[in-house]
């Protein structure tokens, strides 16, 4: 787990993670994922609300903002480090992200980058799942 504090700005602070893990752990590419321009759109009916990881079968992109995570382990919302509260899911990136050297960013061999946040103490906290 790697946590972010954020400053009354949004810009993080300073990081912190539990023993041994950091933000290599993260599986961060060394060239950098590629600058991308997003649209958000509110989707509606099942699939877009619940996909199931093991299902997609690398068929479709499961990056999101909001909704439910697709766990590929299982469900893991963390504590925030400081009040102990269970983190609210923000989102995930499908390990099929481009990065600038040509490449697409695995987060392990293959699986979800995670993100959550605390509003309370402003900290966002980052995992991965991988098979």
């Amino acid at each position: 787990m790697y946590y972010v504090r954020h400053g009354a700005d949004g810009l993080p602070e300073s990081a912190t993670s539990s023993p041994a893990r950091g933000a290599a752990a993260l599986g961060t590419p060394d060239d950098g994922l590629m600058e991308a321009e997003v649209g958000l759109v509110a989707m509606h009916g099942q699939r877009w609300q619940q996909q199931d990881w093991g299902e997609s079968n690398n068929r479709q992109n499961l990056s999101r903002v909001g909704g439910a995570p697709s766990w590929v382990q299982g469900a893991g919302y963390p504590p925030c480090r400081d009040c102990k509260t269970p983190m609210r899911f923000v989102l995930q990136l499908d390990t099929i992200l481009p990065t600038v050297g040509g490449n697409t960013q695995h987060w392990g061999s293959g699986g979800m980058l995670y993100a959550f946040w605390c509003d309370a103490c402003a900290i966002s906290a980052h995992q991965w799942q991988c098979t």
